[in-house]
């Protein structure tokens, strides 16, 4: 007797007000992305559109104020602001990942902190490579150093600082208007330019104990938020935001290198670039590349049986019958269609 196949239908789909709101932050995102990159500085607007979107608050408890956003809904968002400024993406992601640690290392201590993100926009910024020197001092410690790579410093409210006192590893929180704190410019690089991931660098800071918490990491199988809400239970090994973020970029430089072909011509020949099977060929590589990346969201379901995976990501069935050839395949809104033939795929 053959089993019957269940249907898929229980996929986890993005939460649409969430997407549609990263969505519209992008536009004017995207259109600031060009003076971030020139000035080395993501704009304080973007943080803004950010927060009055509720994308600030996607790691943080829904009782705390925050949009607490499942992991679905969180590759969306950072896919989309990804696309539309990767310096804009990374300083958020970064953000994002400390709302949660913040709230696993201090528990109700982080609550202030976080209320502070969810209802001023907030930012948060860290070094996680330990660094300075911190000694023992009545109430707390006194840290005085460098740190370096402190993504989004240049215009984050608070900063996490990593060390190690009497061999634990602690994390300092403290705003980076705090008087001993300054912040040197030495982030000149080629790419996420607006990051602003600079050093920081303390001399003589008092910080108070329960503002320095003992770094709790879990193990790599088990969630930041053990207690925490369902949804924010993600894996410590899960980097998220980087991979969804990177997958907007990756969208992003191919719409951009296919609008830059459309107008011009082969030197020899004179043939239009998108005419050319080599260029056809090389745009159709990277779609798909891109295109197996968002599969992987897709895929994790409650169903432990396996997917279907048609029903991921359905193509109509060619004359061979199995998919291949003739049929154009059901794309995600906004994007190009594939058109699948035997051997190779080719974007239009």
């Amino acid at each position: 007797m053959v089993a019957k196949k269940q249907p898929t239908n229980n996929l986890i789909e993005p939460r649409e007000e969430l997407v549609k709101a990263a969505k519209n932050a992008a536009v004017a995102i995207a259109k600031r992305a060009p003076d971030a990159d020139r000035q080395r500085r993501v704009p304080v607007e973007n943080i803004r559109d950010l927060h009055e979107a509720g994308l600030l608050t996607v790691a943080i408890p829904d009782e705390l104020g925050g949009s607490e956003a499942d992991l679905v809904t969180q590759v969306a968002v950072y896919e989309t602001i990804g696309g539309a400024c990767g310096s804009t993406a990374w300083v958020m992601g970064n953000h994002s990942v400390l709302c949660t640690r913040a709230l696993g290392m201090m528990g109700e201590g982080a609550h202030s902190l976080l209320r502070d993100v969810a209802e001023n926009g907030s930012l948060i910024s860290h070094a996680a490579i330990p660094g300075g020197d911190a000694k023992a001092a009545p109430g707390g410690f006194v840290s005085s150093g460098r740190w370096p790579f402190v993504s989004g410093s240049n215009i984050s409210t608070w900063v996490f600082l990593s060390t190690v006192v009497g061999g634990d590893n602690r994390w300092m929180l403290m705003p980076t208007s705090q008087q001993g704190l300054t912040i040197e410019d030495t982030w000149m690089s080629m790419s996420a330019r607006g990051s602003m991931t600079n050093d920081v660098v303390l001399d003589q800071v008092f910080v108070a104990e329960d503002m320095a918490p003992v770094s709790c990491r879990p193990a790599p199988h088990e969630p930041w938020l053990p207690h925490g809400p369902a949804v924010l239970k993600v894996p410590v090994k899960a980097r998220v935001w980087m991979s969804a973020m990177m997958l907007g970029v990756a969208q992003a430089a191919l719409d951009e290198t296919i609008e830059f072909g459309k107008p011009r011509s082969m030197t020899l020949g004179g043939a239009s670039r998108g005419s050319m099977p080599g260029n056809q060929f090389a745009v159709a590589d990277a779609a798909m590349a891109a295109e197996s990346g968002l599969l992987g969201p897709g895929v994790q379901k409650h169903n432990r049986q396996g997917p279907d995976r048609r029903a991921i990501h359905p193509r109509r069935r060619g004359p061979h019958g199995d998919g291949r050839a003739g049929g154009q395949g059901e794309r995600p809104e906004g994007r190009r269609p594939i058109i699948w033939h035997p051997g190779r795929p080719r974007a239009i």
